[in-house]
């Protein structure tokens, strides 16, 4: 019997495993408890699992326990920080203790939509009509390789997910049950007062001067750069006081903390052609930041490329911007900056996204553990030979 066959009979069988990174088999608002527990318990920090179990009042080696943990995991509520602990993630953070309206609700779409064979199911789904019960069972089992053991939790963990979020809608004639990513947040009636404001004092400062710490005439460490894919503009343009703003408040500071130089293309400190080093930096750099602001066709190229590298990527909008859909599976941090009286809570917040999604980028590396670059993903077959990094 051929491998091939083997493969088959295997899927048919119903023995195929399913990961429980890419596919939670707990709901999210199982998974929030544990999230509550270690926020009103430990204050976010790290908390061993023996702690969390006792509490709760399960097993701490029971399926239970584990799916609980993985689900928190998978959802990136809360992190792994050496065996058997865990502490609270920052996207939790938002969930349990939101410091501004709507920031829970965006950070349950977001926690949803983060695991990554859980996030091509709705995304496949969006704004078509959720199918019958046997219907759906059927299509999770053939086309998502769902085993037939799991495929009804499997089922109902979607649905019970996309209720929580607010995904779900009643067709015009009202009986069809839609699923729709765009639904918007439901407002509470206490609503914050959003002003308009001059963020010039913000975004249009001089960006910040950095060299980074390498030459021409010196090896680049490039296991130590982080590449800024982003819309750079005009001296005076928006997107200028974006990107510089983005530099200077959010992505600079964490590279700093973490020891990493940043490097953006018009900051590139060699003679030669442009584009090559551009290319060069997207190819070889370990880390790799994607401003997906204003839509800029250079930035999708860029990160077009890096993708069928296979390399990691931690992905930043506005708010407000449009993530299109071959690309809305990635990390990406959402920055809203209307709201002058949040704006530097929303920054400080991003800030411990971007690290913790670099910090979890650095244990894949030295792990050789596949992130969620979508052609890691979707074509895991493809084999792609890149330049060794000096």
């Amino acid at each position: 019997m051929s491998e091939e066959e083997k493969s088959k009979n295997k899927r048919a069988s119903g023995n195929k495993a399913i990961s429980s990174i890419a596919m939670p088999q707990r709901t999210i608002e199982d998974a929030i408890q544990i999230a509550e527990l270690i926020y009103k318990n430990f204050a976010g920090q790290e908390t061993p699992l023996g702690t969390i179990a006792k509490i709760v009042g399960i097993g701490e080696k029971s399926t239970n326990m584990t799916y609980l943990i993985k689900a928190g995991e998978s959802y990136g509520i809360i992190d792994k920080t050496a065996k058997d602990k865990f502490t609270l993630s920052e996207l939790g953070r938002k969930i349990v203790a939101p410091t501004y309206e709507g920031e829970r609700e965006e950070a349950i779409r977001k926690a949803i939509l983060t695991p990554t064979l859980m996030s091509k199911i709705y995304s496949d789904y969006d704004k078509h009509p959720i199918p019958e019960s046997a219907y759906f069972i059927n299509s999770l089992e053939q086309k998502y390789e769902i085993p037939k053991g799991k495929s009804a939790d499997i089922k109902d963990i979607l649905i019970k997910n996309a209720d929580f979020a607010s995904f779900l809608s009643k067709s015009a004639d009202g009986g069809t049950t839609l699923l729709n990513l765009s639904n918007s947040i439901p407002q509470s009636s206490n609503k914050l007062e959003i002003v308009n404001f001059d963020k010039s004092t913000i975004d249009a400062e001089e960006v910040i001067e950095y060299t980074p710490h390498f030459s021409e005439s010196t090896s680049v460490d490039f296991n130590k750069v982080c590449f800024i894919i982003t819309p750079i503009g005009s001296d005076d343009s928006e997107e200028r006081k974006h990107a510089n703003m983005m530099l200077n408040h959010l992505i600079k500071p964490v590279c700093d903390d973490l020891g990493l130089n940043v490097v953006r293309a018009d900051k590139i400190d060699k003679s030669g052609l442009i584009t090559h080093q551009i290319l060069e930096h997207i190819a070889k750099s370990a880390y790799c930041v994607a401003d997906l602001s204003f839509n800029n066709p250079n930035v999708f190229y860029e990160l077009g490329v890096r993708h069928v590298c296979q390399l990691p990527t931690v992905q930043i909008i506005r708010k407000g911007d449009k993530i299109p859909f071959d690309v809305s599976q990635g990390r990406t941090i959402t920055i809203d900056t209307s709201d002058i009286y949040t704006i530097m809570d929303r920054f400080e917040s991003a800030r411990k996204e971007l690290k913790e999604h670099i910090q979890k980028i650095s244990n894949n590396i030295k792990n050789d553990i596949a992130d969620d670059n979508p052609i890691k993903v979707y074509l895991p077959d493809l084999k792609v030979i890149l330049p060794k990094r000096k």
